[in-house]
């Protein structure tokens, strides 16, 4: 270009302005032809030659205000947001918080800023709500990443894996969307033996009320009810079982304490003390006598003792016939 002009103003030098006019380069462009006349004329009297004329700027129009473009575009907002609402899968009080939260970030924060009419809003919008969307879940479930199997696996399968587990799809929908996907080559039984091959995972999710109403309960009322009714018989035996060894001499109780709660033998207990070890046992005995009065007194068989305080209650409460444990 440089050279081209450089001849243009030689053949004004020389005198030729057709020449100009007639050149390719200054075809609809009268302000170089000017220019270069004028360079010309006076490079003929040695003068310093004019600057360049400024080639125009394109200039993109300024971004509309923020409320005016909600305003003028509310409807496109609000069925964009259900379309990026269903398409993962997220219903009833989420979908409303989700589309507060558009709001607020197209009023309030500078999505709207980098709107430059570049594409049409309807593009705008989607890809915008769309980013807003994973925003919206990472801040709800965290950050998703895909398995280690799943990369391992190939593209697919975290595709896959992403549309199962973070998305939520079943099987049939996750294939029929990566079907439109062009970088994605293995047909629906392929990605039927992928989907077998990725790990069990649990993502978090929260649920709204209707789905807790839908979903059976964990236990049926009966059994609730003689759950609370066991864990009620379990402290009353609890706390007479405790006042019982509570009215116990300091010595008797840390004996209890050494054998039952430390697992230490009575004949390593009789050395330890330094007394003979049927008198121990003996010792060991009248306890147990004690504690076991206590019990039937408070209404506790020795059936229910032996279920709710544990093994160590054989020696206070033994079955029939039984004698007490000495060894």
């Amino acid at each position: 270009m440089h050279n081209a002009l450089f001849t243009l103003a030689h053949s004004v030098e020389q005198g030729c302005p057709d020449a100009v006019a007639a050149h390719p380069s200054s075809a609809g462009c009268p302000q170089q032809v000017t220019w270069l006349q004028e360079h010309a004329r006076i490079a003929r009297i040695g003068a310093d030659p004019p600057p360049a004329p400024a080639m125009s700027e394109t200039r993109l129009p300024a971004p509309p205000s923020k409320r005016q473009f909600v305003e003028e575009h509310y409807a496109l907002i609000v069925s964009t947001v259900r379309w990026v609402c269903v398409r993962f899968r997220c219903f009833d009080s989420d979908a409303d918080d989700f589309q507060q939260e558009v709001f607020r970030e197209l009023l309030q924060g500078s999505a709207l800023e980098r709107f430059r009419h570049q594409c049409s809003e309807g593009t705008f919008l989607s890809t915008v709500i769309t980013n807003m969307f994973r925003d919206f879940r990472i801040a709800q479930w965290g950050k998703w990443r895909p398995s280690a199997r799943a990369i391992a696996l190939g593209s697919a399968a975290v595709k896959l894996e992403t549309l199962l587990v973070r998305d939520g799809l079943f099987l049939e929908e996750a294939i029929e969307v990566l079907a439109t996907d062009a970088e994605v080559s293995e047909n629906a039984q392929d990605l039927r033996n992928l989907a077998e091959k990725l790990p069990p995972r649990v993502c978090r999710r929260w649920v709204g009320d209707s789905d807790l109403l839908n979903r059976p309960a964990s236990t049926t009322a009966d059994e609730s009810v003689r759950r609370d009714e066991h864990a009620k018989r379990r402290a009353r035996i609890s706390a007479v079982a405790t006042a019982a060894v509570n009215e116990l001499p300091p010595d008797d109780q840390l004996l209890l304490e050494q054998r039952h709660e430390h697992g230490g033998p009575v004949s390593q207990l009789a050395r330890e003390r330094g007394i003979p070890q049927r008198q121990l046992y003996t010792r060991f005995d009248r306890i147990y006598r004690t504690l076991r009065k206590a019990l039937l007194a408070a209404g506790v068989s020795p059936e229910e003792a032996r279920e709710v305080l544990g093994n160590w209650m054989r020696d206070i409460a033994p079955d029939d016939g039984e004698a007490s444990d000495e060894s």
